[in-house]
């Protein structure tokens, strides 16, 4: 219904059984699964992160859905990703965090003789 509680306050109401942290989650599912604590935790993160040339797909071909999970992780992405591509892609970076533009102007890549 829209509501946000901190935690202490969805503690109080039985919304959550404890308060924590991801380690703190991990440590208890590993112990409710029976799982050795010497054993090795695998880590996946859904949804899978854009490669950088994902990246760029979705700022050419106009992807919304794609364009939205640039949106989320445009920084990193930008920062990660070098040479010609990264910077094209740092160029192209604000037609990404402005959701509302339908229509944009290529920015000069430089590309010209």
């Amino acid at each position: 219904k829209g509501r946000v509680w901190t935690g202490q306050q969805a503690k109080q109401l039985g919304l959550v059984d404890s308060l924590g942290g991801l380690q703190d989650a991990i440590a208890i599912a590993r112990d409710l699964g029976g799982i050795p604590a010497d054993q090795a935790t695998v880590l996946r993160i859904y949804p899978e992160p854009l490669t950088p040339i994902e990246a760029i797909k979705a700022v050419l071909t106009g992807d919304s859905g794609l364009k939205a999970a640039v949106r989320e992780d445009i920084d990193s992405i930008t920062t990660d990703l070098g040479g010609p591509a990264g910077d094209m892609l740092r160029l192209l970076s604000p037609l990404l965090r402005d959701s509302a533009l339908t229509q944009a102007r290529m920015p000069d890549l430089g590309l010209a003789p």
